[in-house]
């Protein structure tokens, strides 16, 4: 008869379950950023080994073009 309270607590556990979420992904994507520039000589090593030498040129026309030609 009373299912309002019941309601009422279901939508509040969601919104703590998507809170929780979000707090979560706010903490590792930061985590996961601070890693990549932390070790960014061997990510860029790796990078060239499979597509080949980035060179500064290259870098500076794709962004001057804002596209890669």
């Amino acid at each position: 008869m009373n299912a309002i309270p019941g309601v009422l607590a279901a939508i509040l556990l969601l919104l703590a379950v998507a809170f929780f979420v979000i707090a979560l992904v706010l903490m590792v994507i930061p985590y996961d950023i601070q890693r990549k520039l932390e070790n960014f000589d061997a990510y860029k090593a790796e990078f060239e080994k499979q597509w080949g030498v980035v060179e500064e040129s290259d870098v500076q026309r794709v962004s001057r073009s804002g596209h890669s030609t």
